[in-house]
């Protein structure tokens, strides 16, 4: 299977759930925010909104809530092809 990956990937950062929390550059249905999405080893992933404001990152999970995170904790993603082969 093969997937053509458009959205570029800005930062990560670990979750407590042993996964990460990515954001992208893509825009998201939230005026003025962008889409982050978090996944589990096990497989379950979330979709929010981002923003940032001062040192901390704010994510709209949706149902879970908003929640802030350090700007510190996440690290810039390393450039990455824009295709991907699975």
């Amino acid at each position: 299977m093969s997937l053509n990956v458009s959205a570029g990937i800005l930062a990560e950062m670990p979750n407590e759930g042993g996964g990460n929390i990515v954001l992208l550059d893509t825009p998201c249905n939230i005026k003025d925010t962008w889409t982050a999405y978090s996944y589990l080893p096990s497989g379950h992933s979330f979709l929010g909104c981002w923003t940032a404001g001062g040192d901390r990152v704010f994510i709209d999970w949706g149902k879970e809530g908003i929640r802030s995170y350090p700007a510190s904790g996440f690290k810039a993603a390393k450039s990455k092809p824009a295709r991907n082969t699975l």
